[in-house]
C-alpha cells in the first residue's frame, strides 16, 4: 500500500496517512502542514488540502493558520491508555462537513480472539494487558498485576458475559 493516499471529494483533495511522520503524530505548524503537502505533492491542487491521520487514535480535528486543517478519526478499536473510552470513534465527511462520532459494539468477540492469541505466545503480554483493559474488564495496564492475573480476570469476564447472554 502506499504510505500516502490522495483523492478528491466535495470540493476539497485529502491525503491520508498512518502518521505524518515517525517522530511526530501530526503537523505543529503551517510550515509543517505545507511540507507535508509539497512531499506528497498536494501543492499542486487547486482545492484546499485536509490531512488525515491515525496511529495516534485521539479524535480530534485541529485548524492551523490559514485554515489549515487535519484530523484523526479516532480509533475502532483500543487507544492509548490514557484514554479510557471503550466505543469505536470514527469520522464521517459528507459534502465537506466533518462530524467526528462514537458507537458502542460488542467488545466480547475481540477479547476472546485477544485471549486466545495472548495464551499462544502470539502477543506481547504487554500489548495482551492493554487489550484486556479495553476490550475486557482489567484495570489500566498501569494498575494490572501481573499478566497472569489479568489473564485470570479477563477468562472470569469471559464467562460471566456468556452466563449472562444464556440466561437472558
Amino acid at each position: 500500500m502506499p504510505e500516502v493516499l490522495d483523492f478528491e471529494a466535495d470540493g476539497y483533495r485529502y491525503l491520508v496517512s498512518h502518521y505524518y511522520t515517525p517522530e511526530l503524530d501530526a503537523p505543529e505548524c503551517a510550515e509543517h502542514f505545507d511540507e507535508f503537502c509539497a512531499r506528497n505533492h498536494a501543492e499542486v491542487s487547486e482545492l484546499p488540502v485536509r490531512l488525515i491521520f491515525g496511529h495516534s487514535h485521539r479524535q480530534l480535528i485541529t485548524t492551523i493558520r490559514g485554515g489549515r486543517l487535519w484530523l484523526n478519526p479516532g480509533s475502532a478499536s483500543y487507544r492509548c491508555e490514557d484514554d479510557y473510552e471503550k466505543t469505536a470513534l470514527y469520522a464521517v465527511i459528507e459534502d465537506g462537513d466533518i462530524e467526528l462520532r462514537a458507537v458502542e459494539y460488542d467488545r466480547m468477540p475481540l477479547l476472546q480472539s485477544t485471549l486466545d492469541i495472548a495464551k499462544s505466545g502470539r502477543m506481547q503480554r504487554g500489548e495482551s494487558m492493554v487489550a484486556f483493559f479495553f476490550f475486557g474488564s482489567c484495570p489500566p495496564p498501569y494498575k494490572q498485576k501481573s499478566f497472569e492475573d489479568s489473564v485470570r480476570v479477563t477468562e472470569e469476564g469471559i464467562r460471566r458475559y456468556k452466563n449472562e447472554k444464556s440466561c437472558g
